[in-house]
């Protein structure tokens, strides 16, 4: 009697190449395994899954979104001292802040985006999306999310800090700088690098920018 065994593909590491390509068979994988798991390359660093024990994790009081220098670069010791900016920066984001202060810094931006001030923006944005919709006619072949879904909310707030219109592609790529690195959890030196000179040539624009206000 003849048996057939079927052989077990394991799926591509977290946040590789591959990964990146097709996401879902990395996150079925880790889904049926426990929710809590260490992180490969990064000792110290675990990650969750799971929706219920994310939402439980996200309203324990005894957590902090604030993240460490070593959390938002894979180095130690004097090598950190190489992204000082990089982490002054990181840690004023509003995503890395913790209560009271994170309520309080939204509730000074809340004025910005009234249904009022957001219907003002609607026409810049409908000629946006129509600029990149005539981007994508024109190459014929596109990428979803890379020439629509990713420019078009990087233009509207460039449009909405009122920084000027031949500076919107550049603030599309190095926005992309920085989403790259923050959004690897390993935090390579390497992609720190590219994403602090990315954050050093923002601060300049939108310097100018105030400046000209």
């Amino acid at each position: 009697m003849a048996t057939a065994s079927i052989e077990t593909k394991t799926p591509p590491p977290l946040f590789s190449p591959q990964f990146q390509r097709d996401p879902y068979p990395t996150y079925r994988h880790c889904l049926a395994g426990p929710p809590l798991q260490p992180m490969e390359g990064r000792p110290g660093v675990w990650l969750l899954f799971g929706y219920d024990e994310c939402a439980r994790l996200i309203r324990d009081d005894r957590l902090s979104a604030t993240r460490p220098a070593s959390a938002l670069v894979a180095a130690t010791g004097n090598e950190l001292n190489e992204f000082d900016d990089l982490v002054r920066h990181m840690q004023r984001w509003l995503l890395l802040r913790d209560a009271p202060r994170h309520s309080e810094l939204r509730k000074l931006m809340n004025p910005g985006f009234t249904p009022l001030v957001t219907a003002r923006l609607k026409g810049n944005i409908d000629a946006t999306i129509e600029r990149l919709l005539d981007r994508m006619r024109a190459a014929g072949t596109v990428d979803l999310v890379q020439d629509f879904a990713y420019p078009l909310p990087v233009r509207v707030i460039c449009d909405l800090l009122g920084v000027p219109e031949e500076l919107h592609e550049r603030c599309v790529v190095l926005s992309n700088d920085i989403a790259v690195w923050f959004g690897d959890p390993r935090r390579s030196p390497e992609s720190a690098r590219v994403a602090q000179r990315a954050i050093r040539e923002l601060e300049g624009c939108f310097a100018a920018v105030i400046h000209d206000r």
